[in-house]
């Protein structure tokens, strides 16, 4: 009997000792498991893009027409969707994506400017793109012009695991201004629209990412 006490005894202080280490265990294996996700290639993904009031404001006091370029499309009145982001990325979203498609800002007289394909590091960056002007002696078009300015909040970014080599990384609320270039190239044609630094779209975005 007093062996068996004692041997009670010894668990009641160990158990608790084991629980925690149990417990420490699995936190580093959650963290290892983290930590190992290097780059994998982009899956899978959408991403969204709504014009900020102010934007929307500029373009319709301007009698501008804000749409979508193919394959991106429109999904309200101020938004688009752009295609399928392409690209390599961890599970904190750093690395590079690009997507097909894009808008036009078209105004008066036949007058009209894209901006398509945009590509560039994440979480933040200048990303690169085609910009096509359209007026009545033809089109024009520029490629890896600086077309936008972003920095995504690390806390509008969140990861998660899908397997042992696969990710979801969410981001949310992204701040998307022009870049100079772009407000140069839009101004010209059809006049001034934002300034830089200014947002000009507020968007969000998920990308699958790895095997499976």
């Amino acid at each position: 009997m007093r062996r068996f006490l004692t041997t009670l005894k010894t668990a009641r202080v160990l158990w608790p000792t084991a629980i925690a280490l149990t417990g420490a265990a699995a936190g580093l294996g959650l963290l290892a498991y983290s930590s190992g996700m290097k780059l994998a290639t982009i899956t899978n993904g959408t991403l969204e893009c709504r014009l900020t009031p102010e934007a929307a404001q500029v373009l319709n006091d301007r009698q501008i027409t804000f749409d979508a370029v193919a394959p991106a499309r429109k999904v309200s009145a101020d938004t688009i969707r752009y295609g399928r982001p392409e690209g390599s990325v961890d599970i904190a979203l750093q690395g590079k994506v690009a997507v097909t498609g894009g808008f036009s800002l078209r105004g008066g007289q036949g007058r009209a400017v894209e901006l398509t394909d945009p590509g560039g590091t994440t979480p933040s960056g200048t990303p690169k793109g085609a910009i096509t002007i359209r007026t009545p002696s033809g089109p024009q078009e520029s490629r890896d012009v600086e077309m936008f300015s972003y920095t995504i909040p690390p806390a509008n970014i969140s990861g998660q695991p899908t397997g042992p080599a696969s990710f979801r990384v969410k981001a949310t609320d992204i701040p998307v201004s022009l870049a100079p270039a772009a407000i140069t190239k839009i101004s010209d044609v059809l006049g001034p629209v934002l300034s830089s630094g200014r947002p000009f779209f507020t968007c969000q975005g998920e990308v699958q990412a790895g095997a499976g």
